[in-house]
């Protein structure tokens, strides 16, 4: 077993079991699913999660409103009803009675406002705080500017969230008042006709009240109403089991999940290969060329002819990089890239080359970069030469950041070798970890572009164009357009939205915040100790493996 690649595994790291009179670790359990994951270094709160890492760990622990289906198709989860009667400006919340949190408690109405107030606030410094941004009184708890420090209460009240501090900086929303038990009401600042849709995400959870008896404990132990509870946090994994008293409507097939952490992704292949790991959602790259995976693992890999890909690989330029900021370059960059001969020879004809920001089998959907994603060295080189003539100056480098533990520098050195040989520009080459790239954080790249991978959640062309928003915790770019906004917000306040979709699609052809690349089939691969065929393998809307509903044989 190649333990050696295990994160934080070079030095001596003490299991923190979380349960008692356990004879042996949870992670130790022989008949555990055992599921590559990565260490993350997100605080384990739903509004602070916005990493990979972070969610493996917290979605099977945690209920939300709305849950989707493995069709993308939206059905409610903690919610027994939400509605709106004046066209999606005010919403009113019926919770299903009887759901409890894994300690026991119920949840009530009051776990979701304190939760969304508390997350909400500019004080936590949650990456997913913006989720928040559409319901009234947002910046009043958000002030322009600095944050203002926090300072005591200015009375006693029964929420942890009191209504403001003694400055008189307020702490609450004003859109989010509990109307009973089981009752909450929500006020927009603007009508959002599918806001019900949107609580699938995870920021929306509510939290117990034993969060507020320690928060810091909390974000390394959470507490939520899934399916599971956590009884293993390390930095060589996290270990969830089955919850008996769940009774929502996920059915959690294996009894113990154990997310082991590996930094290396080529050694996890082997670990499953072995029958040491059951599964890896992905496999290293360099295993695409010569097709080495599906003679690795035949029937115990995604079925190469399942469902569209809807995952998108893109590239995602910073907007405080003024060197990338015009247009132009960032077009020649584009059509700089042999987007047929990188997926076709390196990456095996896996994953098809990316033509738009939106999947071409989705309704409406528009390849907008129909042109301008197709390589043409000399078409590019003229615009690049034009672009550097009219703006005095001609870029040499770019740096290009991108996960350490998932091996793209095996096609990333061919991207980089093709931007030489078209526009004499060299890449630096830049890594952090998969945890740190997804989170969210102010600073994580602030230059070139950074590889992104887009992982829709549900059936909706929003899942694609929300992340360019100026306010999206999505927005790792933090790509700001007012025009862009607007057709969005347009979007939102219409039943059928189509043609705003259509628009906005074509504004992201024009600005390029980011430039597509592949559309992503799923290359997941299990043990023999995982008994499924290809064509039964569970996924979600993504294509990913649904390890919820994965069963040790």
């Amino acid at each position: 077993m190649t333990v050696l690649a295990r994160a934080g595994a070079a030095s001596v790291v003490a299991a923190m079991v979380l349960t008692a009179g356990c004879t042996a670790a949870p992670g130790d359990d022989a008949d555990a699913l055992r599921v590559r994951s990565c260490e993350t270094q997100s605080p384990l709160i739903p509004a602070a999660a916005l990493d990979e890492c972070a969610r493996n760990v917290l979605e099977p622990v945690t209920a939300t409103l709305m849950t989707a289906g493995p069709d993308g198709r939206v059905e409610p989860d903690l919610a027994e009803e939400i509605t709106s009667t004046d066209g999606g400006e005010t919403w009113t919340v019926t919770l299903v009675e009887g759901r409890r949190f894994s300690d026991g408690t119920p949840v009530l109405a009051h776990n979701f406002v304190d939760a969304w107030n508390w997350s909400a606030s500019c004080r936590q410094g949650y990456p997913g705080a913006d989720w928040f941004a559409d319901i009234e009184g947002y910046t009043e708890v958000n002030p322009s500017g600095t944050c203002p420090q926090a300072t005591p209460s200015a009375s006693p009240s029964s929420s942890p969230v009191p209504s403001a501090d003694r400055s008189g900086q307020r702490l609450q929303m004003s859109g989010l008042e509990v109307t009973s038990d089981l009752t909450f009401r929500v006020r927009l600042d603007r009508p959002i006709v599918n806001f019900d849709e949107q609580l699938v995400e995870l920021a929306y959870a509510p939290l117990p009240d034993s969060f507020w008896v320690d928060p810091a404990r909390h974000a390394q132990v959470p507490v939520g109403a899934g399916p599971y509870r956590l009884v293993e946090n390390n930095r060589l994994r996290h270990v969830v089991q089955r919850w008996d008293g769940y009774t929502g409507p996920k059915e959690p097939a294996s009894h113990t999940i154990s997310f082991e952490n590996w930094n290396d992704l080529s050694l996890a292949y082997e670990d499953v290969r072995d029958g040491e790991l059951d599964v890896s959602d992905r496999v290293p790259p360099e295993s695409f060329g010569e097709q080495t995976w599906r003679s690795d693992f035949g029937e115990r890999a995604a079925a190469p002819d399942g469902a569209p890909p809807m995952v998108l690989a893109e590239l995602v330029f910073s907007d405080a990089d003024e060197t990338f900021a015009d247009p132009r370059r960032r077009r020649a960059l584009s059509m700089a890239i042999d987007r047929e001969v990188i997926t076709r020879d390196l990456l095996g004809g896996v994953h098809d080359p990316a033509r738009g920001w939106v999947p071409p089998t989705m309704t409406g959907a528009v390849e907008t970069c129909a042109d301008d994603c197709v390589y043409d060295r000399e078409r590019a080189r003229r615009l690049w030469d034009d672009a550097n003539d009219s703006l005095g100056s001609t870029p040499t480098s770019i740096t290009v950041t991108t996960a350490s533990e998932l091996g793209d520098s095996y096609w990333v050195d061919e991207l980089c070798n093709t931007w030489r040989y078209t526009l004499d520009l060299t890449c630096q080459r830049r890594e952090v970890s998969q945890s740190e790239l997804g989170s969210g954080k102010t600073g994580v790249f602030t230059e070139g572009v950074a590889l992104m991978v887009r992982e829709p959640g549900r059936d909706s062309m929003q899942e694609y164009l929300e992340p360019f928003q100026s306010e999206s915790p999505l927005n790792r770019g933090r790509h700001a357009s007012m025009d862009f906004d607007a057709v969005m917000r347009r979007a939102e306040a219409t039943e059928n939205p189509g043609d705003e979709w259509e628009s906005a699609q074509r504004m992201l052809a024009e600005e390029l915040p980011s430039l597509p690349l592949w559309w992503m089939r799923s290359t997941a691969i299990w043990s023999p100790r995982v008994d499924v065929a290809p064509e039964d393998l569970p996924t979600n809307f993504a294509g990913t493996p649904d390890v919820l509903r994965l069963r040790r044989a």
